[in-house]
């Protein structure tokens, strides 16, 4: 199930680079310049890159994913039933699963756009935008 009422705010990813990554104890912020930055706390990140892929937690992942930094964003792709797609324009990626499973908190993703625009996904298909439910179709 897509969010077709979000994709404005995931497209303002598109045509940024990814300037940072940073780990934190429970959860990891992927930076943009300029911003929007994504808070990431679902454990299930894979990061695809030059033919190769790591998950989070596995050796390689952590240098695997800084070497995405300086790359554009070509797309973003949400299925709020499963995953937070960053393709970028060397075919790369970024996929963070939205299954429950996956995290421990209340919110897989949350998304700081511009503008103050910060919807937060939790909950299988669910997420939070401006003081409402977004629509999850």
């Amino acid at each position: 199930m897509a969010a077709p009422d979000l994709q404005p705010l995931w497209d303002q990813l598109v045509g940024e680079d990814l300037s940072g990554i940073v780990f934190v104890r429970d959860y990891s912020q992927l930076q943009f310049n300029p911003p929007p930055q994504v808070n990431v706390y679902s454990r299930r990140v894979v990061v695809l890159s030059d033919g190769r892929s790591a998950a989070f937690g596995e050796d390689a992942f952590a240098n695997l994913a800084i070497g995405l930094i300086g790359r554009f964003v070509r797309e973003v792709n949400v299925d709020m039933a499963k995953s937070f797609r960053i393709v970028l324009t060397d075919e790369s990626e970024i996929m963070i699963s939205l299954l429950s499973e996956h995290y421990q908190g209340p919110e897989a993703v949350d998304f700081q756009g511009r503008n103050n625009q910060w919807p937060v996904i939790w909950a299988p298909g669910s997420c939070y935008r401006e003081n409402r439910t977004c629509a999850a179709h």
